[in-house]
């Protein structure tokens, strides 16, 4: 059941191995599984809307069309409240769901009578819920950072050698500051961060008017200005 693959193909590999059993069998035990704990998964998810900042993302995953050889664009998503680093006693906590597609109506939803801060990337379905101002947006620098850094890797530039001192400046502060009073935080990412990520986002805007914007780097660079332009301040 560990494996991500359709019964039809587990029933295969058990035969395999010398182990006789029906897909039927196999696609029950899950529903029985999801039954027991749909209480306790719906009361993680309850506790988790009451938190004040959560982390959520999400993985496309293929997932079959019975009946027409296809496969559906659907997507895991996670949603995640650990503050630790943060110096919360707080524990942490998660919850999944898996969806058929990716549309904004699934956050929605999930997140119904959340208020704080969501921490995600710049998916165009998450625009519904800032709208109000209940839930205040932080935009994500590891997705920023991933974006460029696996252009980085295949084909290093000074451009994007640039970009990536620039968010690595940033990294090495929330480095010294992790576990320090909310108050102490702040301050200094008012004090040392907010220049960096000002001149970051400069940087990405002036570079990227010059680039092909059919370009990898082009791309990336264009994610993290329209990111850092929507984020009026920076988060606890």
């Amino acid at each position: 059941m560990g494996y991500y693959l359709p019964f039809y193909r587990q029933v295969q590999m058990m035969a395999a191995k010398g182990v006789d059993i029906e897909r039927s069998t196999l696609a029950r035990s899950p529903g029985y599984a999801v039954a027991l704990l749909d209480p306790i998964y719906n009361r993680i998810r309850e506790i988790g809307r009451t938190r004040t900042k959560i982390h959520t993302d999400d993985t496309r995953l293929p997932i079959l069309a019975p009946g027409n050889g296809r496969t559906h664009k659907g997507a895991l998503w996670v949603h995640v409240a650990d503050d630790r680093n943060s110096g919360s006693q707080e524990p942490p906590i998660a919850w999944y769901r898996a969806t058929m597609g990716r549309a904004g109506e699934s956050v929605m939803s999930e997140l119904a009578g959340f208020t704080g801060t969501l921490q995600a990337d710049g998916f165009s379905g998450y625009n519904q819920l800032y709208k109000g101002g209940a839930i205040r947006e932080a935009a994500c620098l590891a997705h920023l950072r991933r974006k460029i850094f696996d252009v980085h890797d295949s084909q290093p530039t000074e451009l994007s050698t640039t970009a990536m001192a620039g968010i690595q400046a940033i990294y090495w502060i929330e480095e010294e500051i992790r576990g320090l009073p909310p108050a102490e935080r702040l301050a200094a990412r008012r004090r040392r961060t907010r220049p960096l990520v000002r001149a970051l986002r400069r940087q990405l805007m002036r570079q990227g008017k010059g680039l092909s914007r059919h370009a990898d780097i082009a791309k990336a660079f264009a994610y993290g200005h329209q990111a850092m332009a929507r984020v009026q301040s920076l988060p606890l």
